[in-house]
């Protein structure tokens, strides 16, 4: 049995940089400068918005 032929993949014509992916690499760069207890605040926060929207009473509870 013979083995499956690679495809060649065809060369990307995308840009090295977007202002999207500029703007994500400065949020990245700025989160990882902050402390246990301010990635933990923000992390409840976000889970409290996104339970809350779902009309959960005990948001605040959620996380790690």
């Amino acid at each position: 049995m013979s083995k499956p032929l690679r495809h060649t993949k065809k060369p990307l014509s995308h840009p090295d940089g977007t202002t999207g992916s500029k703007l994500a690499a400065e949020i990245r760069r700025e989160a990882n400068k902050l402390t246990s207890e301010q990635k933990s605040l923000y992390f409840r926060k976000a889970m409290a918005l996104i339970y809350a929207a779902d009309g959960a009473k005990d948001a605040a509870s959620v996380g790690h």
